[in-house]
């Protein structure tokens, strides 16, 4: 048995020229319109078998489309129709929305929606679930139309099937004749309540034609001046496209013209630095000639100079590896005394260390030489670690004291020694003196001297 999408053509050339329009395969007119479906997965399988459907809008064009399905070798033919006037109710609208199912509109993009769209995707629906109880449908408006993943579910208002091949029995036939006289009933009956809906809107319509009317004779005669006008201005687009031709033309000549100087004024300076170097190069060769001369008048003077400052530069090296050798000998002698020294610093902290008054009532702070300034004492922040490891085996080290460079900002200096007590768990801070007690104090300072802001300047 063949499909009846194809003969579909000889079935549309029996309906009167009149009312052609009013008739066509659903997913043809969506394709013509670049619909765009968003569906996926099996709900979009579902809707590609469900647009695979005739959409008529007159009884007349149904009745020819019947005549034709019955003499068809074809299985039954889905149809949708769509008559005048036709708008879905609210209840409908809300009776889908509450069972969680969705408007298909929703799922079809379409640039400049036509009639027949709002007409028949608004009463169809997609329900994402697999199926649907008849619990769920025995209620279903007739009007409706409402998809599932795996199929989809008739209305029984204005969706139904045409014809049956000859291979259906008379039994098979009557009860389909039936069927459809049914549906056709009621198909109808809500045919005529819609009319009846609608018949105020067609009145309202005729006066709205009267004015459409108006405004049409009004925009004959507006688009007359627009197309004297439209004339005019191509008439200027010519002219100024004539223009711009030539001022192209001038671009490019003027382009080329421009070039051909840029070239001529390079070999131009090539030219000038060739013959400005050949000048250069004669006057060099003239000084060189005399200079040879004269260089060969005066060699043997030169030579003599030569062996002279040779004998000068073995003496020079003979004496600067004396003094490498002697500064080499005397950095050795040094770092030997300065290891002597840190012996006798640990010792002396030991011997203060194992002297049981100084233990008990002796405070002792490490002078720190923040800044290392050598007119100062106290240890180098890179040897404070080590020494403090060291005393504090044998001595009670309650804080830390600095003297900040005189002409810099203290701020600095006392900051970083609070961090650095801070770091070691010493509450005491000595610094700060008369003309900076104050930050020292912002910064924790715990002792300060202040003799001259109170006993004034030391004189002598």
């Amino acid at each position: 048995m063949k499909h009846w999408t194809e003969d579909i053509d000889e079935w549309f050339s029996k309906i009167p020229e009149a009312k052609q329009e009013s008739v066509y395969v659903l997913s043809s007119r969506l394709n013509a319109l670049g619909a765009k479906i968003s569906l996926e997965g099996e709900s979009l399988k579902a809707f590609e078998n469900w647009s695979e459907r005739i959409v008529a809008e007159d009884f007349e064009v149904l009745d020819v489309l019947e005549k034709k399905a019955r003499e068809s070798e074809v299985g039954p033919v889905p149809v949708s129709f769509l008559p005048e006037g036709f708008e879905i109710d609210s209840f409908d609208h809300n009776w889908a929305l509450s069972r969680g199912m969705k408007p298909l509109s929703e799922f079809i993009k379409i640039k400049n929606k036509p009639i027949f769209f709002e007409n028949l995707f608004s009463r169809v629906y997609i329900c994402e679930e697999s199926s649907l109880s008849k619990e769920d449908l025995k209620d279903k408006p007739a009007s409706l139309i409402v998809f599932t993943a795996s199929s989809y579910v008739y209305s029984n208002g204005f969706d139904f099937d045409l014809g049956l091949g000859k291979e259906d029995s008379a039994l098979s036939l009557e009860r389909q004749k039936e069927e459809l006289s049914e549906k056709a009933k009621k198909c109808l009956e809500r045919v005529e309540e819609e009319t009846k809906k609608h018949k105020s809107l067609k009145e309202k319509s005729s006066k709205v034609a009267l004015e459409l009317n108006q405004l049409v004779d009004d925009h004959h005669s507006v688009n007359q001046e627009h197309l004297a006008l439209f004339g005019e201005l191509q008439s200027l687009k010519q002219k100024a496209n004539a223009k711009q031709e030539q001022i192209q033309t001038i671009r490019v000549d003027l382009k080329a013209f421009v070039e051909k100087n840029e070239t001529l004024e390079k070999e131009k300076e090539t030219l000038e630095s060739s013959i400005k170097k050949f000048s250069t190069r004669q006057k060099d060769y003239e000084t060189e000639e005399a200079d040879l001369k004269e260089l060969k008048e005066d060699s043997r003077e030169k030579t003599e100079e030569i062996k002279t400052q040779l004998e000068t530069f073995k003496y020079d090296k003979i004496s600067a590896e004396t003094k490498l050798q002697t500064f080499e000998i005397s950095y050795a002698q040094n770092k030997e005394q300065l290891e002597h020294y840190k012996e006798r610093l640990k010792k002396l902290v030991t011997e203060l260390g194992e002297s049981e008054k100084i233990k008990k009532n002796t405070e002792l702070f490490i002078q720190v030489n923040l800044a290392d300034e050598k007119q100062k004492t106290g240890i180098s922040i890179d040897n404070f670690d080590e020494f403090y490891n060291d005393a504090i085996k044998n001595l009670k080290i309650n804080g830390l004291m600095c003297l900040p460079p005189k002409d810099d900002d203290s701020s600095i200096y006392f900051a970083f020694l609070y961090q650095m007590a801070k770091k070691n768990n010493l509450k005491n801070l000595s610094m700060g003196m008369s003309s900076d007690f104050k930050e020292a104090i912002l910064f924790g300072a715990t002792h300060i001297r202040v003799g001259e802001a109170i006993m004034g300047d030391r004189v002598g």
